[in-house]
């Protein structure tokens, strides 16, 4: 529902979604058309980054 919601607001022009590395299973990110676009650190912890385009 909220990526429905982004994709028919055109302010927003992507969405973000950050992974655990523990995560294996990213087949239905990539169904959606989420690219890996690098790995972040946030307060100590590490995560993999998706960006989906809703343009």
């Amino acid at each position: 529902m909220a990526i429905d919601f982004a994709i028919a607001d055109k302010r927003i022009t992507f969405v973000t979604f950050l992974l655990p590395p523990s995560r294996k299973n990213l087949g239905a990110l990539r169904k959606l058309g989420a690219k890996h676009i690098g790995e972040i650190e946030c307060e100590d912890a590490q995560f993999l980054k998706f960006r989906l385009d809703t343009e």
